[in-house]
């Protein structure tokens, strides 16, 4: 090949790796952005969620390195000794310029079972993501990036969710016009049979999670590690709910309910997961 040739195709590489590269930083940014704050495992799966474990993982401590070093991501050690990553302000101002609303994370907590919880809602809602669903988890709801704001919530519903999930508009046998969302409910901190019911309660408010009706409530979804004892406290404060509301119809009211295994090894490890019907662990 002639040298201007080389020198050409040098150059045309170059400039396709740097344009990747940048790509593949954004991406990085959204997926932190709408979170809040991320691990390298976490990015893997949000970023390159169709390339290997090994190979995301690889991608992702590769690219938060040079985002480090180009102060887009801060990072911060979190509850279980590992390293979590938040927007820098200049992260947040390069979202601005691309049109997304963001800001610095500087002032999030790591901390104890809020990190927990959060972390393993997050985990849910990227496996969801990673099979084509939009999803929103409690940071992006709490900026009332789902399309309701948090007032909302908390004076229809008396309580917020842990993440949403958005089928596509006009599937699971919904008018063209109306989205299904399933309310997302993470059990990592023991919760009282008392306090189960409340979310329990969402499911009889309304059937839909906008006052315009065009969120429509598919389903109520629990999820929790195998590890700890959600399950059994679940299934016990869903029989008494049922209990204490007659007017329900148990096959109805527990097949809108799914029950998510999740096997997480310590401290936050995530393994995979199974996805149940109430009404199928609730059979004699």
């Amino acid at each position: 090949m002639p040298p201007e040739l080389e020198t050409l195709e040098h150059e045309v590489l170059n400039k396709n790796g740097l344009m990747l590269a940048r790509e593949n930083e954004l991406s990085v940014l959204k997926a932190v952005r709408l979170f809040g704050h991320l691990r390298r495992s976490e990015i893997a799966l949000a970023v390159w969620p169709e390339s290997s474990p090994s190979v995301a993982y690889q991608m992702a401590c590769k690219t938060v390195s040079r985002m480090i070093r180009k102060n887009l991501l801060l990072p911060r050690q979190n509850s279980i000794g590992g390293t979590s990553f938040v927007l820098t302000k200049k992260g947040a101002a390069l979202l601005r310029a691309e049109g997304y609303e963001a800001n610095a994370g500087y002032s999030q907590s790591y901390d104890g079972a809020q990190f927990l919880h959060r972390t393993l809602g997050t985990y849910y809602l990227l496996e969801k993501k990673r099979h084509g669903y939009r999803v929103f988890g409690e940071y992006a709801i709490q900026r009332g990036w789902s399309g309701v704001t948090s007032d909302m919530f908390k004076a229809d519903f008396q309580k917020l969710p842990d993440g949403l999930i958005f089928h596509e508009p006009g599937s699971l046998g919904f008018r063209e016009e109306i989205t299904p969302v399933d309310w997302i409910e993470v059990e990592q901190a023991y919760k009282s049979v008392a306090e189960i019911k409340k979310a329990l309660a969402v499911l009889t408010k309304r059937n839909s999670i906008d006052r315009a009706g065009f969120l429509a409530l598919n389903k109520l979804v629990f999820v929790y590690r195998t590890d700890q004892n959600h399950e059994l406290r679940i299934l016990q404060a869903i029989k008494s709910f049922l209990n204490e509301h007659a007017e329900l119809s148990p096959d109805i009211f527990t097949e809108s309910i799914s029950m998510v295994r999740c096997v997480v090894r310590a401290p936050m490890q995530w393994e995979s997961m199974s996805e149940h019907s109430a009404a199928e662990l609730m059979k004699p």
